[in-house]
């Protein structure tokens, strides 16, 4: 049977969005709990053996499990600044050598990306499988094969940027272990926002409450573009029948 196993990385200190893995999205449940319940519907439907693990600081971990309630998760608190650390304290304390990271927010997080990312050609060892530097997908989509190893790369480096992005880095060495697919065209979508990274990004949420059935790229591509459509003829279908009604006195 196919393994896979899940980490994924949640704080409350976001500067753009403070607390956003709390807030609540399209579906009913805060945004980091719809993630793990979307990465368990996943596991399932692919027959996937696997785990889903959650890391954050340690200075917000009460507030995380509080999230997590229900779902039989109990989040790992680390180390507040270093993510690699963090999550190298994860593995090792769960004996987990390979693992795909995903950030938590990204509650819509797609079947299609987690199908290709599960099943690109991996090496365990110190290289990096990144969906993240192409920018071809969805903002916000920061999915990543590694291993434990590869993170103790970083850590044996003296990258900042790469010790708290992981996938990013501005080391020579650590960048030759991160690996960048080619994008198979049904995932490329550039322009599209299905991940809460600010404020624009949750009130668009509240105006497309449906987002949270829809599996894969195109499927949520799809059903944005209709929703915008529909809204835009609606307002000039509006805007028209006010002046019909209403004529600009010139």
């Amino acid at each position: 049977m196919l393994t896979a196993n899940f980490f994924i990385q949640a704080r409350l200190s976001s500067t753009r969005l403070p607390c956003k893995v709390g807030l609540s999205v399209p579906g009913g449940s805060s945004c980091l709990k719809t993630l793990v319940l979307r990465l368990d519907q996943f596991l399932e439907s692919r027959e996937i053996d696997g785990k889903i693990y959650v890391a954050c600081p340690l200075k917000d971990i009460h507030c995380i499990n509080f999230l997590l309630k229900g779902t039989g998760i109990v989040a790992f608190g680390g180390d507040e600044e270093n993510v690699a650390k963090r999550f190298h304290d994860l593995a090792a304390h769960h004996s987990v050598n390979d693992f795909i990271r995903i950030t938590g927010d990204n509650p819509f997080v797609c079947y299609d990306v987690l199908d290709f990312i599960v099943h690109t050609p991996y090496q365990s060892g110190k290289k990096c499988i990144s969906l993240y530097n192409q920018k071809l997908l969805p903002n916000g989509t920061v999915v990543s094969k590694m291993s434990i190893d590869y993170l103790q790369s970083i850590l044996g480096e003296k990258c900042a940027i790469a010790k708290e992005h992981l996938v990013v880095t501005q080391n020579e060495r650590v960048q030759k272990l991160i690996q960048n697919p080619d994008i198979p065209e049904n995932m490329i979508w550039p322009h599209g926002r299905f991940c809460l990274d600010n404020t624009d990004d949750y009130i668009y949420f509240s105006e497309n409450p449906m987002i949270h059935k829809y599996n894969t790229v195109e499927q949520i591509k799809k059903y944005l573009s209709h929703r915008e459509v529909n809204e835009s003829y609606w307002n000039r279908h509006t805007k028209n029948l006010e002046l019909q009604y209403y004529p600009k006195n010139d």
